[in-house]
């Protein structure tokens, strides 16, 4: 298992000194974004970047833009999902076809998807998937660990999650799957067990079963994912690189694992929320109204005001 120093060299390269020298409460600011009255319907967070997608579907894409994985090129396109990790940023344009930008090869971009119209879509650390509309499962780039499988799923799946080097799925029957790198357990073989949604980071992976409890599995060394099911009830979730949060019912938001950047310091006062997305060291959530607050690394986010 990789030391903590180690994975930040990994994960976050351009800033790994400060986030071991620099004080937490340094880094904790929230900021919120309407865009002149335009309201956000989604959220997608990679390492130190992010993208929402307003309700006319357009993108804005702040944080990190080193290897253009905030681009704030996209011009007048409309699209309707958006999914981001590591340094790489995918969107469903509104024909279904897919659009991806930041760090990632030319062998990479040539895997691509070209054909088929697509639903959902996940992006990893280094390789993403999608869900086309008759719920086969497509995959691409690094596959070094067996999380992006060239050939189609058999299966037929309802939603899609990815971590740093896998993969996880709900068959439509509500049975999730994994697969790919499982050296902390992030991915045992075979079904899971029955949820309605999943989170993935970088070696840990939960997901909320049909009664509304969180359960995980995987690296535990900051407390990210705790065993056994939670007593309480959740609506939704999301996972960084070593941190969860969860949605309460009520629309309050509960963050545990690390805490060095200030990524569990939730920006209560922004809530309601109704959507919630987590990048390395940070986290953003929507409010019933739409607007966006962030919390935990600051350099990771500012969104487009």
């Amino acid at each position: 298992m990789k030391r903590w120093s180690e994975l930040v060299r990994v994960m976050v390269p351009t800033v790994g000194l400060c986030l071991l020298s620099c004080s937490p409460r340094s880094a904790v600011r929230a900021e919120k974004a309407s865009d002149a009255g335009q309201k956000y319907v989604a959220l997608a967070l990679g390492d130190n970047h992010g993208c929402g997608l307003r309700e006319d579907g357009r993108l804005s894409c702040w944080g990190d833009r080193s290897q253009g994985q905030a681009w704030d090129q996209i011009g007048d396109g409309r699209f309707s999902a958006v999914a981001a990790g590591g340094m790489q940023t995918c969107a469903i344009r509104d024909d279904g076809g897919l659009q991806c930008w930041g760090g990632m090869s030319g062998r990479w971009k040539a895997a691509i998807p070209r054909e088929g119209r697509f639903e959902k879509i996940a992006v990893g650390g280094s390789h993403a998937c999608a869900l086309r509309a008759d719920g086969r499962l497509l995959c691409w780039g690094n596959n070094y660990s067996g999380q992006a499988p060239a050939v189609p799923s058999s299966d037929e799946y309802s939603a899609l999650v990815a971590g740093g080097y896998h993969t996880c799925a709900l068959r439509r029957d509500g049975e999730a799957f994994c697969w790919g790198a499982n050296e902390e357990g992030q991915a045992p073989e075979g079904a899971l067990g029955k949820f309605k949604a999943l989170a993935a980071a970088f070696h840990h992976t939960c997901g909320i079963d049909l009664e509304d409890r969180l359960r995980c599995w995987g690296g535990n060394e900051e407390g990210q994912a705790p065993r056994g099911p939670t007593d309480e009830r959740f609506k939704a979730l999301s996972a960084g690189g070593f941190h969860t949060c969860t949605l309460r019912k009520g629309g309050g938001v509960i963050c545990w694992g690390s805490n060095r950047a200030g990524q569990l310091e939730v920006k209560q006062d922004g809530g309601p929320y109704w959507v919630l997305s987590s990048g390395f060291m940070n986290n953003c959530a929507l409010s019933m109204e739409g607007a966006v607050s962030c919390w935990g690394y600051e350099k990771a986010f500012s969104p487009a005001k």
